[in-house]
């Protein structure tokens, strides 16, 4: 595998990186990346005193290719920037207001199930549901209902919150206000949030509707990190049938940018100087691809120091050389820049799901070169964004208590991690599976379906 990913690496040089031009925009989508160009953060949008006020649209558009494009709008004074990073500290507040400004074509063979199930009665917990506001009834969910969940973090699920049972968002209804708060006590690190409309969940975060959400303050359980230039990359995955579970023709992108697959060989592009220790933040935003990350350089698999996984800092012997992330699945880590000269990629080894599973294939996904590099080869070098020293409480720590849960009808130990009354259960790994160099095996699920780690990620 690592001799096909290392000539691969030289078809890129002998081929060049062919530089495409963004494609325009796609209906009422922002065009994205040029394949072949250097990555860049998403746009980071910031808590001020305490609160962070966000408007998105969520719009619709077909490419020339074919793939249907879903994304989260947020308007600036110097245009329209798809799905923001937001940045919270533990205890602040979000209201976050969205838009559905869907357009796809009814499919009625699609069209799911009734949801007239009503405002679930919470007894204290009490929605603040404005007046002649219908989005927490339920509904008919079609191809343009939406939603939104906010992925691992401990907030409640009630409707103008976290629940993704009863609201429903239809295009005819007016902008829908989440108003959330994030725990005092909440795990510092990576989440992110995404439409979850059962049924229609798959399509629209196959189509891009997604975006990190970061608690800050991991450099206090994790000092090693301040300082250091940080990388927020989302792992996607575009289909031409993006409703589809079955294999079928797709394109991993990484923030947006296409991995163009051969002839083209043009890959994105991480910008990483000699030595420089940056601090990588990897969401798996896709619904079926399972991702087993590695730093090749000169076709050698470099260790990485991992920080986290889905948020839980992690403890034991933390350098690692490989990197499992199911769908929906974070990954935290610390990485150092390879030498002048040295063919450095950044790759997806695959991952077998056994003879049912869809197909995951091994894949480079970007180049690393440094900063002069791509000076050389006349590139903009973005802007490094450095983690400061955060000045929020540190969270207890965890109480750990062990259990037993069912899981394919079969009883699985589990470890219990309770942040002051919030408990996040994960199927308890072999240690030698959890941080050795042969890779660590992250345990994402949705809280409110895998509760043993032993889902396919996202559920419609």
């Amino acid at each position: 595998m690592m001799r096909r990913l290392f000539m691969f690496v030289i078809a890129v040089q002998v081929v060049g990186l062919a530089l495409v031009a963004a494609s325009a925009q796609v209906g009422n989508c922002p065009s994205r990346p040029a394949p072949g160009t250097p990555i860049t953060n998403p746009l980071d949008l910031y808590s001020q005193n305490g609160t962070l006020n966000v408007a998105l649209a969520l719009n619709n558009g077909l490419d020339s290719d074919g793939y249907t494009h879903e994304c989260y709008n947020y308007t600036t004074s110097g245009g329209t920037i798809e799905a923001p990073t937001l940045r919270l500290n533990p205890g602040d507040n979000l209201t976050l207001t969205l838009t559905n400004q869907l357009n796809l074509p009814a499919n009625a063979a699609r069209m799911k199930h009734s949801m007239h199930m009503g405002a679930m009665k919470m007894g204290a917990m009490k929605t603040t549901k404005p007046p002649l506001d219908t989005s927490c009834n339920g509904g008919t969910i079609t191809e343009n209902s939406t939603n939104l969940h906010f992925h691992g973090l401990n907030i409640p699920p009630v409707c103008h919150q976290d629940d993704v049972i009863n609201t429903l968002i239809q295009p005819t209804d007016p902008p829908f206000q989440y108003q959330i708060r994030i725990p005092a006590n909440e795990p510092p690190g990576l989440y992110w949030y995404h439409p979850h409309p059962h049924g229609f969940t798959t399509n629209q975060v196959n189509g891009g509707a997604s975006g990190a959400l970061i608690v800050s303050g991991i450099d206090n359980v994790k000092p090693q990190v301040a300082g250091l230039t940080e990388q927020v990359l989302l792992v996607r995955q575009q289909f031409l049938n993006p409703g589809s579970w079955l294999p079928g023709p797709y394109e991993m992108t990484l923030n947006f940018e296409t991995v163009v697959t051969p002839p083209l060989h043009t890959l994105p592009l991480i910008v990483a100087d000699p030595g420089e220790q940056q601090f990588w933040r990897v969401l798996n935003a896709s619904t079926q691809a399972f991702v087993t990350l590695q730093l090749l350089y000169n076709g050698v698999p470099q260790n990485m120091e991992l920080i986290s996984i889905d948020a839980v800092p992690v403890t034991g012997d933390p350098y690692v050389t490989t990197i499992n992330i199911p769908p929906a699945g974070r990954a935290e880590f610390v990485m150092t820049g390879p030498s002048e000269g040295t063919n450095a990629i950044f790759v997806n080894q695959g991952f077998d799901t056994g003879p049912v599973g869809n197909v995951n294939p091994a894949q480079a996904l970007a180049s690393i070169i440094s900063s002069d590099d791509a000076r050389i080869r006349n590139y903009h070098v973005p802007p490094k964004y450095r983690i400061p020293a955060a000045k929020v409480p540190r969270h207890k720590a965890p109480i750990r208590r062990s259990g037993q849960c069912q899981c394919h009808g079969e009883e699985k130990p589990v470890l219990f991690r309770s942040y002051r009354g919030h408990q996040r259960p994960h199927q308890l790994l072999p240690h030698s599976q959890r941080t050795t160099a042969h890779g660590v095996q992250s345990r994402s699920a949705s809280r409110h379906r895998h509760q043993c780690g032993c889902g396919r990620g996202l559920d419609d």
